[in-house]
């Protein structure tokens, strides 16, 4: 071949290897604009500035798998002995879970967003809803002394709450609590049923406060001043009949799911019977 031709050749090969080039370069730009657009980082699942997105119960369980037997760190508050503080302490848990979905129900499948709590004090349950549907239950511990509202009473107040506040983010598994702030001290968790040497607040709390002048709401009635809260215990054997204080407790883990995936603000309603 003459050399004027091979020349020629690989000039032309030249410029399409460059070609190629640019257009693999442009290719990769528009792919790494499309996912900043996106609002995640598909590879970490983590959000990225400038635009968030609501975390569901999928999102939530792949969290806590991660950091099942990590640490957590809480914030503080005031009790009151024989109220929601059950003048006690109060213990705080990082991912950890032991709940199965309700029945009939794939949980870990359904990629739904909490927007209501259901208490059922007859059954001692507490139940989550994403809309009508019913995606979580969990056993829980109403007032030993019944349902009611007056101070002192050592009752659970009945009607609609939201989730005031959230305390323990951050503290590890059975960390007590006292007046919402973590001791330092983990807590023996019981699983027997029965009355522990000491009653003690942990793993998160979700204070609660009545959204029903007069029945939960001001006055000698105020569930929030009450300290009325749904909070871990180390008494888990007594889970699933009334034995609380007027606070709702739930098992550690499942109050460390429930914090997950409960927002500030969000209604919870306390009922004696399902409807």
């Amino acid at each position: 071949m003459p050399k004027k031709k091979r020349a020629a050749d690989t000039r032309a090969l030249s410029r399409v290897l460059r070609f190629v080039a640019a257009a693999g370069a442009l290719v990769m730009l528009v792919l790494v604009f499309t996912d900043f657009g996106a609002g995640t980082d598909a590879s970490a699942g983590s959000e990225l500035p400038g635009r968030s997105r609501q975390r569901t119960v999928v999102d939530v369980e792949r969290e806590l798998s991660l950091v099942t037997g990590g640490a957590a760190r809480s914030r503080p508050e005031e009790s009151v002995p024989g109220e929601g503080g059950e003048g006690a302490l109060q213990l705080d848990l990082p991912g950890m879970r032991s709940v199965a979905p309700a029945s009939g129900i794939k949980g870990a499948a359904t990629p739904t967003i909490v927007d209501r709590v259901r208490v059922v004090v007859s059954t001692q349950e507490l139940e989550l809803f994403a809309g009508v549907a019913l995606v979580r239950r969990y056993p829980v511990s109403t007032a030993k002394n019944g349902v009611g509202s007056a101070r002192g009473s050592q009752r659970t107040p009945l009607g609609r709450h939201r989730v005031h506040s959230k305390f323990g983010a951050g503290e590890p598994l059975g960390m007590v609590f006292e007046t919402r702030r973590p001791t330092g001290r983990i807590a023996e968790i019981f699983a027997a049923r029965t009355d522990g040497p000491e009653d003690v607040i942990t793993t998160r709390i979700l204070w609660l406060e009545g959204l029903e002048d007069g029945k939960n709401r001001g006055g000698e009635v105020d569930s929030h001043s009450r300290y009325i809260y749904i909070h871990g215990t180390n008494e888990e054997g007594l889970i699933g009949a009334p034995a609380s204080h007027g606070c709702v407790r739930m098992k550690n883990r499942d109050v460390l799911e429930l914090f997950e995936l409960v927002a500030v603000g969000t209604p919870v309603e306390i009922v004696e019977s399902q409807r």
